[in-house]
């Protein structure tokens, strides 16, 4: 990083800041644009899984996922956060420890007390 402006937007905690990469094989051009995150030390920690874990149950309004449990699928209501940047994964801020095995595709064929065969 080679410059931060010290203005700091109060509504969305947005500040501008320039930072210095090396670009050997000009990849980076003028006029591109990027976003970042900045992680500061004394963080939090976090539970992120794939986007394709998580369902939105529309008739409950509320965000599912599976998690797998010797051979079993458990059905979990969580809370979300924030994507991480390119969609790929998502917070889960609320109903999942962390330490789970979570279901990424066939949503729509599991239940809770589903038997689940996992794929290698």
């Amino acid at each position: 990083m080679t410059a931060v402006n010290p203005a700091v937007d109060p509504n969305s905690r947005v500040f501008v800041l320039e930072a210095r990469f090396d670009n050997p094989g000009a990849e980076l051009r003028p006029g591109m644009f990027a976003t970042a995150r900045v992680a500061l030390p004394g963080g939090e920690n976090a539970v992120f899984v794939p986007r394709s874990a998580v369902v939105r149950d529309k008739t409950t309004d509320s965000w599912q996922l599976f998690t797998v449990e010797r051979g079993w699928a458990h059905l979990r209501v969580v809370m979300v956060g924030e994507t991480v940047a390119g969609g790929g994964s998502i917070r889960i801020t609320s109903g999942l420890s962390g330490g789970e095995t979570v279901a990424t595709s066939n949503q729509s064929e599991l239940f809770d007390g589903a038997p689940v065969q996992p794929r290698p």
